[in-house]
């Protein structure tokens, strides 16, 4: 596909229909890694709604007495996993894109290598803005969503441009300066669109739309939920990729081409 190499000005609807060409064209690809990369979360899942006691919950799926301690280290197990493994699978989704836009085609195995290659200083960006956004979201949340924005292309900047650890935090501050609000606004669409999946899927599996405990959620649906969640990965991976091409695109003219010899 061609690719212009100049723009203007940060376009929403360019990140979009980019993000979804790269994606329809690369399916068998980039959904497979999505696939395996999510399966831990849901393998997690499935333990906790089957071992509600050891999980420190009720049969009512509320907090047992007694059970904070063993819930709240399931679900920073479950956090920090979940984090690391979405580091991992943009890591992959943005050389498989930014190779698509080269006119090249991603393979699977190049496109996780290539992810594996880093897989100590993604786990390192990973953990240090999980915590310092989580730390940021307990603080009246906004501090939380600016630090989300400000560090919203940490791991396409790492990927393609080989920076260190704290250079890559302060790369990514400076390429969405100017930009977060277009960059949330972009967040907000793809949060209304994944709730209003989520809730449609579950009057089909007999799950209420109000349903809060685990125990009303069946195996069933889990599995059919973490499908949905697979496909949303997918989304958010490309769609970071993205954002990273239309900014490197606007603030300093960087096409395709240059950003894809960072993977020769």
């Amino acid at each position: 596909m061609a690719v212009l190499d100049t723009a203007e000005d940060f376009r929403i609807g360019r990140v979009v229909s980019r993000l979804f060409n790269a994606l329809f064209a690369n399916l068998g690809v980039f959904l497979p890694l999505a696939a395996l990369l999510t399966i831990p979360n849901l393998l997690l899942t499935l333990y906790t709604t089957s071992h509600l006691t050891s999980s420190g919950l009720t049969p009512a799926g509320a907090l047992a007495a007694g059970g904070a301690s063993a819930f709240f280290r399931l679900i920073a197990l479950q956090s920090l996993v979940y984090i690391i493994l979405s580091f991992i699978l943009q890591a992959a989704l943005v050389q498989g894109t930014i190779t698509y836009l080269n006119d090249e085609r991603p393979g699977l195995g190049q496109s996780f290598s290539s992810a594996l290659k880093l897989l100590v200083p993604l786990i390192v960006i990973a953990i240090l803005s999980g915590l310092a956004i989580m730390a940021g979201m307990m603080l009246l949340l906004v501090p939380g969503i600016i630090l989300a924005l400000m560090w919203s292309v940490v791991v396409p900047v790492r990927m393609v441009e080989n920076t260190g650890i704290t250079e890559t935090f302060g790369r990514s501050r400076a390429l969405t300066k100017g930009y977060r609000g277009k960059i949330f606004l972009l967040v907000l669409m793809y949060l209304v669109i994944a709730i209003a999946i989520g809730f449609a899927t579950r009057p089909l599996f007999g799950v209420s739309m109000l349903a809060k405990t685990l125990t009303e959620f069946n195996a069933v649906y889990l599995v059919v939920d973490w499908a949905e969640r697979v496909v949303l990965a997918a989304i958010t991976a490309v769609g970071v990729a993205s954002v990273y091409y239309e900014l490197r695109l606007v603030k300093e003219g960087i096409g395709a081409q240059q950003m894809a010899a960072a993977f020769d």
